[in-house]
């Protein structure tokens, strides 16, 4: 089992998942086959560890540090067991997902045949490893109660990807009192269904049932931030 796909896979997942608010859900399943699994967390942690820039100026550092994290993932990797792999695989599908640690998942392969490659990797590594991480912005934590490493850096990656605008804007949303956001947002809920009602006057029948099916939608969803933001924007855009 190449633990780097699957964490790619698992990554995109969680990502995908934020994207179409079912985060708490998938969640629950990664706190039960990943973090209150001992051996594949530090698997993942792994993983996250070596592919990190740590800054530590020379190779011999490097080289000692991963030899160490060697010693560990040999230790873990061989006691998860087959049962505890499928359960994952099962979970994340077929996912078609790019390997983003695809220079570890090289440099733990066992076959013989690929030492060539695996020494090749293992450069690329400690020099990943040598350099510092460059400073970035303060970046907008989510206050998701079961986020711990892994889920965080998944999502901050996809926040990264905003513009500063909206980063700005999360970042005010999620820090403001619920229960003022809980009014805004059945004010523009209202809002949005009135405008959406509105445009049945204008479009066609398969428009006007895609329009009923948003509006029922809209209607049945239940306040919390993210939806709050959703609808916020929709209400700007129509």
């Amino acid at each position: 089992m190449k633990v780097g796909i699957l964490k790619s896979k698992i990554e995109k997942k969680l990502v995908d998942s934020y994207k179409t608010n079912k985060l708490n859900e998938n969640l629950k399943v990664f706190k039960k086959l990943v973090l209150e699994n001992k051996r594949i967390s530090n698997l993942f942690f792994i993983y996250d560890e070596m592919s990190s820039k740590k800054g530590f100026g020379n190779k011999e550092k490097a080289n000692d540090y991963i030899n160490e994290c060697v010693k560990i993932y040999e230790n873990n990797y061989n006691k998860v067991s087959l049962k505890e792999w499928k359960k994952l695989m099962s979970w994340v599908g077929e996912t078609n997902v790019e390997n983003q640690y695809d220079q570890l998942d090289t440099f733990f392969n066992s076959d013989i045949l690929q030492i060539e490659n695996k020494v090749e990797s293992k450069n690329i590594i400690v020099e990943n490893l040598i350099q510092s991480e460059n400073k970035k912005a303060p970046q907008v934590n989510l206050p998701i109660k079961t986020m711990v490493n892994v889920v965080n850096t998944t999502i901050n990656k996809h926040i990264e990807k905003l513009d500063e605008e909206t980063k700005k804007e999360l970042k005010s949303l999620f820090e403001g009192d619920v229960k003022e956001l809980e009014k805004k947002y059945l004010t523009i809920k209202e809002e949005v269904v009135t405008k959406l009602e509105s445009l049945k006057n204008t479009s066609d029948t398969d428009t006007n049932n895609r329009i009923d099916q948003s509006i029922k939608k809209i209607q049945t969803e239940k306040f919390d931030k993210l939806n709050f933001y959703k609808l916020k924007t929709l209400n700007e855009s129509i």
